[in-house]
């Protein structure tokens, strides 16, 4: 079990905060592992990481949690604008996969480095991306490496955003790949023996391109199936009926539709989200019996109709309860301003005469003697201190208006 002590030592990804914390990896690192080998030459001096800490993701399904990725070689993977976004961490001469720190934001790692007139090749495995990287090293081609096989439809989608994104399916993936990235900026290269195998027997990647057999499709240009007809019927909608509402807003409601001559519905469902909002925070709702949990809702709700439907006259006439509690709070509000006001006005008057007798009080308290005719008492003074806060304090209560919506 990890302890919040062991937590704390771990390297925090963040993959910035990564790259200066180890040491970049040497061909001693590697241990003769091939696969990191290749990779090393591939890529920039100091590119790969020596790990020699516990890994604690910040972000992804291992988020928190740290990783056994002491004695790891750690690649930078990058997204399609080439921000450092997660850490793949290989054990040397180890059969087992590799580590990626985050999954759960779409990156690639690149065999070299990509240039904007450079066509981009994405795999699905390591050992497949070191073999395209060393054929395509003299021509304009950048190839780019899934994290993980079952994370190649992801990738190629984000990196499709910005630029075409060049696949190498077999002839029976063919169909999948097709509906997969239907619509994609993508294009399918499927050579009669696999790219990777003709690329081994010594052709050049124009040459396979110009082969008779070799399938090359633009999934962004390619023709959309026949447009299916939209179906135009709609299922039927139950209406309201009475013991659906309460009485009286199934009477308000009834009434109002009539008038307009509109759906009931029309009415019932602005009425019922108005009332909703003057409720407010006070009713709420606990849905385990045994428990303090409780959840206060929000009642949304829309009515759909053709225009010139009287929509907008409906929620008029749903409104006008809302509008008339509003109106009244409106007055109610003025006149409690008016109130304040007038009092303040009384309190202003008084304070001088308020603070002249405290002093009085407060000066006749401490030299007051036993033979004083009428002597004054520290409660007295108290009493009177806490009237004139009491005064300051209304001035400062402004009415606050109620608001219904």
């Amino acid at each position: 079990m990890t302890t919040t002590q062991q937590n704390a030592h771990a390297t925090n990804t963040g993959v910035t905060t990564v790259l200066g914390d180890h040491s970049p990896a040497t061909e001693q690192t590697l241990q003769g592992d091939k696969l990191l080998t290749d990779i090393y030459h591939l890529l920039e001096p100091n590119s790969l990481l020596d790990i020699q800490q516990e890994i604690a993701p910040t972000t992804g399904e291992h988020a928190g949690v740290r990783q056994q990725t002491t004695g790891t070689v750690g690649v930078i993977l990058h997204n399609r604008i080439y921000e450092a976004i997660s850490l793949l961490c290989i054990t040397p001469n180890s059969s087992g996969l590799p580590f990626v720190t985050d999954t759960s934001q779409a990156c690639a790692l690149f065999l070299g480095t990509p240039q904007s007139d450079y066509e981009l090749v994405i795999v699905d495995n390591y050992k497949d991306g070191v073999k395209l990287a060393k054929h395509f090293a003299h021509e304009k081609i950048i190839v780019a490496v899934s994290p993980t096989p079952h994370l190649l439809l992801d990738t190629v989608k984000h990196f499709a955003h910005d630029t075409q994104v060049t696949i190498f399916p077999s002839i029976e993936h063919r169909d999948r790949v097709k509906k997969q990235f239907a619509g994609c900026n993508v294009k399918v290269v499927i050579a009669p023996l696999g790219v990777i195998t003709h690329l081994e027997c010594g052709k050049s990647y124009a040459e396979i391109l110009s082969f008779d057999d070799t399938q090359i499709i633009d999934l962004q240009l390619a023709d959309w199936a026949k447009p299916k007809p939209i179906n135009h019927t709609l299922p039927p909608v139950t209406s309201i009926t009475k013991n659906m509402l309460p009485e009286p807003l199934y009477n308000y409601s009834m009434n109002s539709a009539e008038r307009l001559n509109v759906p009931l519905e029309f009415v019932a469902v602005p009425l019922l989200v108005a009332l909703g909002s003057v409720i407010g925070t006070k009713v709420a709702i606990m849905p385990k019996r045994l428990d303090d949990w409780d959840i206060v809702p929000n009642l949304w709700g829309a009515i759909i109709g053709q225009p010139s439907s009287k929509k907008s006259p409906s929620i008029a006439a749903a409104m006008k309860p809302i509008d008339n509690l509003a109106s009244q709070a409106r007055a109610a509000h003025e006149l409690a301003k008016q109130e304040h006001e007038t009092q303040k006005l009384i309190n202003d008057s008084k304070a001088k005469a308020d603070d002249d007798a405290l002093k009085k009080m407060a000066k006749q308290l401490a030299t007051q003697t036993d033979d004083t005719d009428e002597p004054i008492t520290s409660e007295d003074l108290h009493k009177k201190a806490a009237a004139i806060a009491e005064s300051k304090a209304q001035d400062n209560n402004v009415p606050i208006p109620r608001r219904h919506m």
